[in-house]
């Protein structure tokens, strides 16, 4: 008599529970199932470049940054070039050469060359031509950049406007020119 009343106890203790736990799912399924409307946001886009093949050279233009966007709301909207050796067989290592038109000016949030060594052939290691462009920042961060029978870096800007430059810890070696040569047109 003892065993089937120990018995019963635990068979009412387990339905008592399981009828418990199936109210707290239902509690549960009622919370999950509200919905709660957000905003709409812009994901921000970034053309990063970390590896060159041997003897090439990167270059970036306009239409690589405006991608399906516009001028004033280009596709990718930070151009990045870090932790590459990039040694052309001919000319310049980077080129990177944006503008704008008369009705709009390209606007980017930040060229950005980091832990990069470049070194020209014949031309500038670094070239950046901006033409009607709006820059937030341009940043040359850890790097080693030689140009021969020219300068190391040279910086053309014309009717642009760049919010800050800054280049920390890096040299700059030009084999028959300036080792940095900036040009306001």
């Amino acid at each position: 008599m003892l065993l089937t009343s120990w018995i019963d106890s635990m068979r009412r203790s387990w339905q008592r529970n399981r009828h418990r736990r199936s109210e707290v799912r239902i509690r549960q399924s009622r919370v999950s199932s509200a919905v709660e409307q957000l905003e709409d946001r812009t994901l921000l886009s970034s053309v990063v470049i970390e590896s060159v093949a041997v003897g090439q050279s990167v270059t970036v233009d306009t239409q690589t940054m405006i991608g399906t966007g516009t001028l004033e709301n280009p596709q990718f909207d930070t151009l990045a070039i870090r932790s590459a050796d990039i040694s052309p067989a001919s000319g310049s290592a980077i080129s990177i050469d944006l503008a704008g038109d008369d009705s709009a000016k390209l606007v980017l949030d930040a060229i950005t060359i980091q832990s990069v060594i470049a070194a020209g052939n014949g031309a500038p290691g670094v070239e950046i031509n901006l033409r009607d462009v709006v820059v937030g920042d341009l940043v040359i961060d850890t790097s080693l950049i030689s140009g021969e029978n020219g300068e190391g870096l040279r910086i053309t800007l014309h009717d642009s406007t760049v919010g800050a430059v800054t280049i920390v810890d890096s040299r700059f070696n030009g084999d028959a020119g300036a080792g940095v040569r900036l040009s306001l047109d």
